[in-house]
């Protein structure tokens, strides 16, 4: 064996020994394996009560009313979503649910909707942009400039959205086999 191919096995093995401690090294480190899997932080998902807060909130805006089942989970894949594609704004969403249920006194989600209506309002969560007003928090910013409008869209795309204001077929579904096979009216 020549000098650079040990060289080149050497290195080679110390990137894969090295990639190795970095990805076992954390938990390692932080005796994270001696806990049970449910009490180990997962800090790239959000928990079930920040996920509630966030969907009441988007209840709130996209039609004001309780919302179907089929819209509640649309707006959960919205929000699993958009955490999925960013894992790194995890702590945004934490922080915009910390913030919601911080101005509700409580739970947002235990508030009714009217009550909820009334404090998105008060609080200018609803509104994108105010140009004259003072330097937000970044929370309140986010809730404004990509919480909100994510919720909006993400529903009014989906089928529960095309529901609300008429359709009963969404595009790309078929919804009656019978009526391909005859002239339109």
């Amino acid at each position: 064996m020549t000098r650079r191919r040990w060289l080149r096995c050497a290195s080679w093995c110390a990137a894969l020994l090295g990639a190795g401690v970095r990805r076992l090294g954390r938990p390692l480190i932080t005796a994270e394996w001696l806990l049970p899997r449910t009490a180990r932080g997962d800090d790239s998902q959000l928990s079930p009560a920040e996920l509630e807060t966030l969907v009441s909130f988007g209840e709130s805006i996209v039609e004001g009313r309780a919302l179907s089942t089929e819209a509640h989970v649309t707006l959960t894949e919205v929000i699993a979503d958009a955490v999925d594609r960013a894992p790194d704004r995890v702590g945004l969403y934490r922080s915009a649910a910390r913030l919601l249920d911080r101005l509700a006194g409580g739970r947002l989600a235990g508030l009714s909707l009217a009550d909820r209506a009334t404090l998105i309002t008060r609080h200018r969560l609803d509104i994108r942009v105010v140009e004259d007003e003072a330097a937000l928090p970044d929370d309140a910013r986010f809730v404004r400039a990509s919480l909100a409008p994510e919720l909006i869209v993400g529903y009014w795309r989906s089928a529960a959205g095309w529901t609300s204001i008429g359709y009963h077929t969404f595009p790309g579904r078929c919804g009656d086999l019978a009526r391909y096979t005859r002239p339109e009216p």
